[in-house]
């Protein structure tokens, strides 16, 4: 098992969030005020910025979409581009997780990997 993120580690990612994070944070009243502003940029730029802080808040977004009976519709809708337009990566980025996850090439551990 490997050992927990240091303290370095921590501050640092939360640097990298508070960056990827500030746009939509700094604009959040303009979004409040004027609906126009709210519907046409603040949601897509907070897509933007979920899918750029990683998985679990790309998970977030998903989530989110499906539940317009907690979030507003517009939301919901500019979520909704989480689920077939996030960020995706290589298969040897995959491979190299498998690798290190599980101990071994994919192809030693499954007989059919897509």
């Amino acid at each position: 098992s490997e050992a927990p993120p240091g303290f370095a580690s921590l501050v640092g990612r939360a640097v990298v969030l508070a960056l990827i994070f500030s746009p939509p944070m700094l604009l959040s009243w303009l979004a409040w005020l004027w609906p126009f502003f709210r519907n046409r940029v603040w949601y897509r730029m907070l897509t933007a910025s979920l899918a750029r802080a990683g998985t679990a808040f790309i998970k977030w977004g998903q989530w989110a979409s499906c539940r317009p009976d907690v979030f507003p519709t517009a939301m919901c809708a500019a979520l909704a581009s989480l689920h077939s337009q996030a960020p995706r990566h290589g298969w040897r980025h995959t491979e190299r997780e498998v690798r290190e996850a599980l101990g071994a090439p994919v192809d030693q551990l499954f007989e059919d990997f897509e």
